[in-house]
């Protein structure tokens, strides 16, 4: 039961449809998984089903303002998706989730009927069928780890309500996985970046818990995974006490919205400090790639300060090399006890250093122009990907930064725009770079 004492949602479906295929993002999993909750065993075929978005923002834990309309863009897309459904004969038919849709965008409800075949295997489960909590399913924020989730499910019932395991070769895996399309091609990166954080998810938010994983080998080549798994007596349950129908929360959304501008606000004033920062390095002879990994390892203060001390060095004649000096300086942090001198008011500048400031001044706005440039190109690139790789990349991101960064990101990924942050462009090129995309021409 749920925390109101009301049955929480269960979905019943025919392990032939849970074997299948179908390339879907994670909101379109959502749609269906809520949509199969409302089917039982006797419905006649063609019968109309319908649901309240807020039914899965309830289960998924999402509190993303763009929500609902994710989830809108997500019944369009899931429309037109191929379902390959196996056969008892291990053939596959090809047909899609939903013979005919309607998407109220006033009242957030959305109406539909299954396609027949995906119907039947709704209702006529034979022997082998897998039931789980809506709620396990839906609060797994990632597309693979529902799938994984639900082919682990599958096998539960071999356990006997006890230990239980599925082996699983690599190839059948990355098809029902969608592995082709992460950017993933090598082992390591898969099982880093995709099983590793599928079993911690899995563990965390659903009522199975794999306490073991084996990679198999044939020769020297990963062949297949074991997955040794138990039930958990965890139940992913809301917190929250919607009703069946709930009305859509204006004002709790409208208040959110207030709060996200003011969040853009405080990254776009943090943007301008260290895009200040980072041209008075360039000027004074700091390259970009060093720049900007002083602006990640070291706070402002100590870089401001840092570059207040070697220019008073220099103007006492005890810096020859102005550049050198002032990497040390921040480095080692030579102004941590330092406290400015007052100056006596400076001479007029000659010509000569006027041009050479001028010319100081033009090279850093150029290669702040330059930078932008390749961030554009990077950002293009990055937007062609699928969900599932740029959910990935940002996650790498992530990983790069230190705590208070992590809190800026994290403020600005969910407002959709930690890949456009200037703040984090050294980071978000380093770890395309890595994966082998050569964004940067």
């Amino acid at each position: 039961m749920s925390g109101d004492g009301s049955m929480l949602p269960v979905v019943r479906k025919s392990n032939l449809l849970i074997e299948s295929i179908c390339k879907a993002t994670t909101n379109e999993k959502r749609v269906v998984i809520m949509g199969a909750s409302k089917v039982r065993k006797d419905d006649p075929v063609g019968q109309t089903y319908s649901f309240h978005l807020s039914e899965i923002k309830k289960y998924s834990g999402v509190q993303n303002k763009r929500f609902y309309k994710d989830l809108a863009e997500a019944i369009v897309s899931i429309k037109r998706r191929d379902l390959w459904l196996k056969q008892e004969s291990g053939r596959f038919e090809l047909t899609n989730w939903f013979s005919w849709i309607d998407y109220d965008e006033k009242t957030l409800t959305l109406k539909f009927r299954f396609d027949q075949s995906v119907h039947e295997f709704l209702t006529v489960l034979g022997e082998n069928f897998t039931t789980y909590l809506v709620s396990n399913a839906i609060s797994l924020n990632k597309a693979q780890y529902i799938t994984l989730f639900e082919l682990l499910k599958s096998y539960q019932y071999k356990g006997n309500g006890k230990k239980f395991y599925r082996e699983i070769e690599i190839d059948y895996l990355s098809e029902r996985l969608n592995l082709s399309e992460t950017g993933y091609d090598k082992f390591y990166d898969i099982k880093r970046f995709i099983i590793e954080p599928a079993v911690k998810a899995i563990n965390e938010c659903t009522d199975i818990f794999i306490y073991k994983v084996d990679y198999i080998k044939t020769g020297r080549k990963y062949t297949a995974i074991s997955f040794y798994c138990e039930p958990s007596d965890q139940i992913r349950i809301a917190l929250d006490t919607q009703s069946e129908k709930p009305l859509p929360q204006v004002e709790d959304e409208q208040e959110e919205d207030e709060k996200q501008i003011d969040l853009v606000e405080f990254i776009d004033e943090k943007e301008k400090e260290l895009d200040a920062i980072k041209a008075e390095l360039l000027k004074h002879g700091i390259i970009t790639s060093v720049a900007e990994k002083f602006l990640h390892d070291f706070s402002t203060d100590q870089i401001q300060k840092n570059i207040e001390y070697t220019l008073e060095q220099k103007a006492k004649g005890k810096v020859s090399d102005l550049a050198r000096y002032l990497h040390d300086a921040i480095t080692n942090n030579y102004a941590k006890s330092w406290k400015p001198q007052k100056t006596e008011p400076q001479k007029k500048p000659s010509d000569v250093s006027k041009k050479a400031a001028q010319e100081k001044d033009r090279e850093a706005e150029r290669l702040l122009n330059k930078e932008q440039q390749e961030l554009e190109r990077a950002i293009a690139f990055f937007e062609k990907f699928d969900e599932v790789t740029q959910v990935s990349i940002l996650d790498e991101v992530e990983q790069k930064l230190t705590k208070m960064e992590k809190v800026r990101f994290s403020i600005a990924r969910k407002a959709n725009m930690a890949h456009k942050e200037r703040t984090y462009a050294f980071h978000f090129k380093q770890v395309l770079t890595e994966k082998g995309f050569e964004v940067i021409q």
